[in-house]
């Protein structure tokens, strides 16, 4: 894996690292407590929103470190939705040291690549689940291209698609959980560069735009140098950059909203990189309305990744596992190994 060093854009340039040892030491005393909290308060405090944590327990550059990596952990502006017990548990992290985001080296395909390589010849393209037939509390049958029995099914569909083909006897609650989560959205872009400072090749680079007008009011986002260490995943002899700044699923569709996320991440750039457009190959804008495939807020409960189904298991970005995004579909997949494990010692 690539890890990187976390950073933050100032209006003069950049600050790195984000969390120097002496900040990481000072915020101790004042959040101390909530960090050395067990699981029990964590799960508590998943349904109190981080301005409310902010507002007790913010100070100085307390008070902007939790506004911001608030933010980018739940991958939403809206402080009054972000969960503190989320954000405590990557928080936990962040001051002991660890990486913040990670990548596989030689990109995704190195992951789907190892997959089918495991699979052999038990992958059936074209063939889309169509139901996930549940009887006496346990998956039945699968139906795709036919009827398939298996002991064990693992679902990696976003939690919506998954309530769409359970069919049979399957918990009316559960159902209802499932199709009322949530994702998140964002504009994501993909700038090609024919040079780079070198200082920033594996930096990623947090930003806070303040009153955007959006949910939220403030915009917060990543631009990311991650890729610049790995050759073998950009375009031959460009350097390639990966940014994105947040929004709603719902903002992420219009177009006035798109061109205004366009120009704070343009404008953070240029912080980074005066005159980028000088030596820009090209540069591509997608506007996502599922970043993450549940977003990490108090009105959402991310489901676990046992379900109340005796033999269906879920992995995915929709899971209660730690990170987001891929990241967070990693560690649930890392984490049901552990779990199907154990059962079986």
């Amino acid at each position: 894996m690539i890890e990187t060093k976390l950073a933050y854009i100032r209006e003069d340039g950049y600050e790195y690292p984000f969390l120097p040892l002496k900040d990481r030491i000072g915020f101790l005393p004042q959040i101390l407590k909530l960090l050395l909290s067990g699981e029990k308060t964590m799960e508590e405090l998943d349904l109190v929103p981080m301005s409310e944590t902010i507002e007790r327990y913010g100070r100085g550059k307390m008070k902007f470190t939790l506004e911001v990596f608030s933010r980018v952990i739940a991958t939403v502006n809206d402080l009054n939705k972000i969960s503190t017990g989320e954000t405590l548990r990557s928080l936990k992290l962040l001051l002991r040291g660890s990486s913040p985001v990670s990548y596989p080296r030689g990109g995704l395909e190195s992951i789907y690549a190892g997959l089918a390589s495991f699979m052999k010849n038990k992958i059936h393209l074209g063939n889309p689940v169509g139901e996930i037939v549940v009887e006496d509390n346990r998956v039945s049958k699968v139906v795709a291209d036919r009827e398939h029995e298996f002991d064990m099914v693992v679902s990696s569909l976003l939690a919506k698609d998954l309530s769409k083909i359970l069919k049979g006897d399957v918990p009316k609650d559960y159902l209802k959980n499932l199709n009322s989560l949530t994702g998140t959205g964002s504009l994501c872009a993909y700038v090609s560069l024919r040079k780079i400072e070198p200082d920033l090749a594996g930096k990623t680079f947090l930003f806070i735009e303040r009153d955007v007008g959006l949910e939220g009011n403030d915009v917060a986002g990543m631009i990311d140098f991650m890729t610049c260490l790995d050759r073998e995943i950009s375009p031959r002899n460009h350097y390639l950059v990966q940014a994105y700044a947040i929004c709603t699923p719902e903002e992420a569709r219009k177009k006035k909203v798109l061109d205004k996320l366009m120009e704070i991440i343009e404008s953070n750039l240029e912080k980074l990189m005066p005159g980028f457009k000088t030596y820009t190959n090209w540069v591509l804008y997608l506007p996502v309305w599922h970043l993450d495939g549940v977003a990490k807020t108090i009105e959402n409960k991310k489901p676990p990744l046992i379900t109340p189904i005796e033999n269906l298991y879920l992995v995915g970005d929709c899971t209660k596992a730690p990170g987001i995004g891929v990241n967070c579909a990693m560690s649930s997949a890392k984490l049901l190994h552990e779990i199907i494990k154990k059962s079986k010692d």
